[in-house]
């Protein structure tokens, strides 16, 4: 995943190799949040949700515990407050 600037100049990137522990596969769908998190489907992946910050951090992930959810191609939080980055 790759953010460029107006010039098409690289002023941001996420590898597999900056996640490992993800299990990135395919980056299938992503969401700038108003903080400048991005919440990621990471479709296959052994993760298949999760947020990342500009530090390459990750913030929040779907729980191993949680319900299993079928290769999805996309994703969205509704409920946050503020307006989407563009």
């Amino acid at each position: 995943m790759v953010d460029v600037d107006a010039a098409g100049q690289t002023v941001w990137a996420l590898s597999d190799g900056d996640i490992p522990h993800m299990g990135v596969r395919w980056f299938a769908g992503i969401q700038v949040l108003p903080d400048g998190n991005i919440l990621v489907c990471n479709a296959g992946g052994k993760v298949p949700f999760f947020e990342v910050n500009r530090q390459k951090q990750i913030v929040w992930q779907w729980p191993a515990s949680g319900p299993v959810v079928a290769l999805g191609h996309g994703i969205e939080r509704l409920e946050i407050a503020g307006s989407p980055l563009k």
